[in-house]
């Protein structure tokens, strides 16, 4: 922006960056509180990840069956691996 037509009370790049690392660390503190605590996760509709119920009996089963298999598939998939 041109000086002139700058506002006087216009932030500066350093100092929004200061307020947008101050308001994740608030964030991400206050997350940890509420989903840290029992319950805070499962216990908590607004945030919890359903899985169907098949597809978490599926895994369940497969885990159980050959554990050691199942983590290095899982793994593959998650991180891309051959």
């Amino acid at each position: 922006m041109l000086p002139s037509l700058q506002p006087h009370n216009a932030l500066n790049d350093s100092t929004i960056v200061k307020g947008l690392k101050e308001a994740l660390a608030t964030g991400t503190e206050r997350a940890m509180i509420t989903v840290g605590k029992p319950d805070g996760y499962l216990g908590n509709q607004l945030i919890k990840i359903l899985l169907p119920e098949k597809m978490v009996a599926e895994e369940g089963k497969k885990i159980r069956t050959n554990p050691a298999a199942r983590t290095t598939d899982l793994l593959r998939r998650v991180f891309g691996g051959k």
